[in-house]
């Protein structure tokens, strides 16, 4: 028993001198309680030590994967500076060229030059231009 100052030693020896039938039962009553946990535990040790095989290759697996996320980490910090400074080169060449050309896009089907503001449609669509609501007859908001 763990000593502390003698208090539970003292306890345990004033109830056996007190009642000790009633000590020597508690005593017992207690083992008794204690054995099938007891043996529980012990027929769990084989599944325990087989969970414990499986779990080394899993482990050193997580530990290779870690290792490559690892490695990937440090290969995109060395590499993001460079891949960055590329970009800012391709920038560069696009405003160039932007600069000598003024590029086009396709909206609704037709070209325009980029920076100019779309033309509206003026009729034989049957729908409100854009920047109106889109999506509706024309005469359909109007009053009666």
């Amino acid at each position: 028993m763990a000593h502390n100052g003698g208090g539970d030693d003292e306890l345990f020896l004033m109830t056996m001198l007190r009642n000790p039938i009633k000590a020597a039962d508690a005593v017992v009553r207690t083992g008794i309680a204690m054995v099938p946990a007891a043996l529980e535990a012990l027929r769990a040790i084989p599944r325990i030590a087989a969970a414990m095989e499986k779990l080394v290759p899993a482990m050193q697996a997580a530990q290779s994967s870690l290792d490559r996320i690892d490695r990937l980490g440090i290969f995109v910090a060395q590499e993001m500076p460079e891949t960055q400074h590329q970009l800012e080169e391709v920038r560069k060449q696009l405003l160039a060229v932007m600069g000598k050309q003024r590029p086009v896009a396709a909206v609704n089907g037709k070209r325009r030059h980029v920076g100019s503001p779309p033309q509206r449609r003026r009729s034989g669509s049957g729908h409100e231009a854009a920047g109106g609501r889109v999506g509706r007859p024309r005469g359909s908001d109007r009053r009666t």
